[in-house]
C-alpha cells in the first residue's frame, strides 16, 4: 500500500498544478452573504453518479428526465465492478439536482462542461506516467520511500510497546 502512496500523491499534485494555472476569467459572481462570505446556503448531499466533467456527446448542462436517465446509465456503466455499498443501498443512479434541474456535469463554467487543461501540463502528466509504467519495473529501481527505506515518516509499521505490571 505505502509503495502505491507516492506515485498517487505525486500525480494527484501534478494534476491539481495545471488545474490552478489553468483557469479562465469568467463573468461569474459568486453570491454573498451579508457579511462577504460565499453563500453556501441550501440544501447539499453527494446522493448521485454526475460526474466531474461532462461525458463527450453530452452537450447541454441541463438535461431532460428521459436523457438523466441514460447519462446515468452510462456512468454507472464505466463502474461495472464497483463495490461501494452505497451505491447498491442507498440507491444512488440518478444524476445531481439543482435548483430543480438535472445536472449533466458538475462543472458549470467553461459551458463544455471540460476542465480546461493546458496542452503543456496533459504533455508533463503524459511523461511522468509513461516513465512511471515503463521504467520502474523491478524494485531497485523504485525510489526508497517506495520500497519502506527511507522516508520521513518511515515504514507502515507501529510497534505496539510492551507493557509489564
Amino acid at each position: 500500500m505505502t509503495r502505491h502512496l507516492f506515485p498517487c500523491v505525486f500525480l494527484t499534485s501534478l494534476l491539481a498544478t495545471p488545474m490552478l494555472s489553468a483557469q479562465q476569467p469568467s463573468d461569474y459572481v459568486v453570491p454573498r452573504t451579508f457579511l462577504g462570505q460565499p453563500d453556501l446556503e441550501g440544501t447539499w448531499h453527494t446522493k448521485f453518479v454526475t460526474t466531474l466533467e461532462r461525458l463527450d456527446g453530452v452537450e447541454d448542462l441541463v438535461v431532460t428526465e428521459a436523457q438523466a436517465a441514460e447519462i446515468a446509465q452510462q456512468i454507472l456503466g464505466l463502474i461495472p465492478h464497483n463495490e461501494d455499498p452505497d451505491f447498491a443501498w442507498q440507491g444512488i443512479n440518478s444524476l445531481a439536482i439543482v435548483n430543480g434541474q438535472l445536472r449533466s456535469s458538475l462543472i458549470v463554467d467553461p459551458t463544455d462542461g471540460k476542465l480546461p487543461y493546458l496542452e503543456s501540463a496533459l504533455a508533463q502528466v503524459d511523461y511522468y506516467t509513461t516513465r512511471y509504467e515503463t521504467e520502474f519495473d523491478h524494485p531497485e529501481q523504485r525510489s526508497l520511500g517506495d520500497r519502506c527505506l527511507a522516508t520521513f515518516a518511515g515504514p507502515p509499521i507501529y510497534a505496539i510497546p510492551l507493557m509489564f505490571p
